[in-house]
């Protein structure tokens, strides 16, 4: 204030505050005792409570018990001094919370999650991962040197303080990675039967979800795309290794499995089976042939014997009539 040209007057209001000592808390409201302090107490100063910009007491204590509901605002004042109150005490508004780095969260990077609340007292804070009763942190930031993708899930912040608490809106953390090495198997597994049917399977474990493309050793081109390579009536040419690339956005990773054909043993068994009975019918024929081929020969063989045995028969005859 200007009194005379070079000469102010500074008027110097002492400074009030007000402390919280917490006696009960519940749900919906907390029971408190508020003291008014001040840098400067006259002697029998009588002080003025304000609840939500209204006056509500005059006490000459300088302490007051009140039962404090969320939205509430306590200050208080001298009397005589209603116009400069001291600032108001409050429960802590709803948390916000920030994420840096913002955008996707990748794997092995360092992230960091703040909670701020708007309290007076200030807010004491705590981090919650899913439901569980145990805080991962006790301070405002949630930090993640080299966050995994183990720490995937949903997180939240408490803001405390005597007058109350708020819980923050869960924040769901989903980190990216690249795909684990693939697991691949063979259905069935081991030697395969040719003319048969084997499904080679590929998983891995991605976020986001892999992609799944197959090569055989030595083609450049890829055999087939997707989780499962089903390969229809195998043959030998068939036999090698067979690659899975399991690949998203944030890299790939590859794993082999060796596939052998071998001819059928139920095909070769009836090979063995129809040969035999080609030998068995042939046989009868065979014989049968070297049957008539003998007859034959003996045929031929008995006609000379039997005209000589005829002349012979007849010479005697002749004789025998001469005889007489």
């Amino acid at each position: 204030m200007l009194l005379h040209e070079g000469l102010f007057l500074f008027i110097w209001f002492p400074a009030l505050q007000v402390k919280v000592r917490k006696l009960e808390y519940t749900n919906s409201y907390c029971r408190v005792e508020l003291r008014c302090q001040s840098s400067c107490q006259p002697k029998h100063q009588s002080y003025i409570w304000i609840k939500n910009g209204q006056e509500i007491l005059r006490e000459t204590s300088s302490s007051v018990f009140v039962s404090v509901y969320p939205a509430d605002k306590y200050s208080c004042a001298l009397e005589g001094y209603k116009e400069f109150p001291s600032p108001s005490v409050y429960a802590p508004q709803l948390p916000s919370v920030s994420i840096s780095p913002s955008g996707e969260i990748v794997e092995n990077r360092k992230v960091i999650l703040t909670c701020s609340s708007d309290a007076n007292p200030a807010a004491n804070y705590s981090w919650y991962k899913e439901d569980k009763q145990k805080p991962v942190s006790n301070e405002s930031q949630l930090i993640f040197s080299s966050i995994q993708a183990s720490d995937t899930g949903k997180y939240h912040c408490v803001a405390a303080n005597p007058l109350g608490r708020k819980r923050c809106q869960q924040k769901h953390i989903n980190v990216k990675y690249a795909p684990r090495l693939p697991s691949v198997l063979a259905i069935p597994s081991g030697e395969t039967g040719e003319g048969s049917s084997v499904t080679l399977t590929c998983s891995s474990d991605a976020n986001p979800g892999a992609t799944y493309t197959w090569y055989k050793e030595g083609d450049k081109s890829p055999k087939a795309s997707g989780q499962n390579f089903v390969i229809s009536n195998v043959r030998p040419e068939h036999s090698g290794s067979y690659s899975c690339v399991a690949q998203n956005t944030r890299g790939r990773q590859s794993f082999s499995v060796h596939l052998t054909v071998v001819k059928d043993p139920s095909v070769k068994i009836m090979n063995i089976i129809r040969l035999t009975l080609v030998v068995l019918m042939l046989i009868p024929v065979v014989v049968l042939c070297l049957w008539t081929r003998k007859g034959e020969t003996l045929s031929s063989g008995t006609g000379p014997i039997e005209a000589a045995e005829m002349m012979q028969c007849a010479s005697d005859s002749v004789y025998q009539n001469i005889s007489a």
